[in-house]
């Protein structure tokens, strides 16, 4: 952020918010924070060993915390029902976890961080 302000065209599934579009996610999606509370309200809680879980063995739909959703910062415009957040929650060497949100397969891809992110997701950016 300290260097792009955004990315008006990412090569990846979203355009990133500058600075001054940037919100917490509740603001901008609270009905999919409700949705995803309902469709996960049977499922017990997850342990902080099962959260915690990165890598390629759990790209796709890893284990989430629909309560870290109200907190979550959303850093990037929906494209296909998709948004990218920053999760304060969980911090890695003090940068917030990163997450890639689907909201209509219900998916999510978690990183440590954004960089890793976009690393991992294959997308180039000369600024990483």
């Amino acid at each position: 952020m300290k260097i792009t302000n955004g990315w008006p065209a990412v090569p990846g599934p979203n355009r990133l918010y500058s600075t001054e579009e940037i919100n917490w996610f509740c603001a901008e999606n609270q009905d999919w924070i409700d949705e995803w509370k309902a469709a996960l309200k049977f499922i017990p809680p997850i342990t902080d060993e099962q959260y915690l879980v990165y890598g390629e063995d759990c790209l796709w739909n890893q284990p989430i915390r629909t309560e870290y959703m109200q907190t979550a910062l959303q850093i990037s415009d929906e494209e296909d029902g998709s948004v990218v957040l920053l999760n304060p929650k969980i911090i890695h060497n003090y940068e917030w976890e990163a997450w890639l949100l689907i909201n209509g397969r219900a998916g999510i891809f978690r990183c440590h961080c954004f960089q890793e992110m976009i690393q991992t997701m294959g997308m180039q950016s000369p600024w990483l």
